[in-house]
């Protein structure tokens, strides 16, 4: 195969798994916004690790306050991704997903908030499945006032 059909079909694979990795972001965003747990959560690998601005959170605990906070009356209202960027490792099965995230949520006491924050998600794939293995969330900071 000569050298240019190579660098082609190397790039054209980069660009479906790249594909793939925004597909997932969508998905489980939206699967996020609909409330609809079990898809939310399979979203994540079992040995997920996050920051947030509390601090480090594992998977179980967030499942666990997420599920509480949803049978109290919570929900989230909407969930919008915008300035995705995706970037791919050289060996195809590892990416970095950073975007931004606003969300509108019903808190358990009825109270409507609006927040935007700064996400990144590092994804592998894992027996043909990408899976997010770390994510970083943190509140984008208010605009100064004039």
């Amino acid at each position: 195969m000569p050298l240019a059909a190579l660098v082609l079909a190397l790039l054209a694979v980069t660009t479906a798994e790249e594909q793939a990795v925004r597909d997932v972001v969508t998905h489980c965003n939206k699967a996020y916004a609909a409330n609809d747990l079990p898809t939310y959560f399979a979203c994540y690998a079992p040995d997920l690790t996050q920051w947030w601005p509390e601090g480090r959170v594992d998977l179980a605990k967030y499942d666990k306050d997420w599920h509480k906070f949803v049978a109290d009356g919570g929900r989230v209202k909407s969930a919008e991704v915008s300035d995705l960027v995706v970037q791919m490792a050289p060996s195809g099965d590892a990416a970095v997903a950073s975007y931004q995230l606003r969300v509108v949520t019903q808190q358990v006491d009825g109270k409507v908030t609006t927040d935007v924050a700064h996400e990144t998600d590092v994804l592998f794939r894992r027996g043909g499945q990408w899976k997010v293995v770390h994510l970083h969330w943190s509140p984008r900071p208010e605009e100064p006032k004039p």
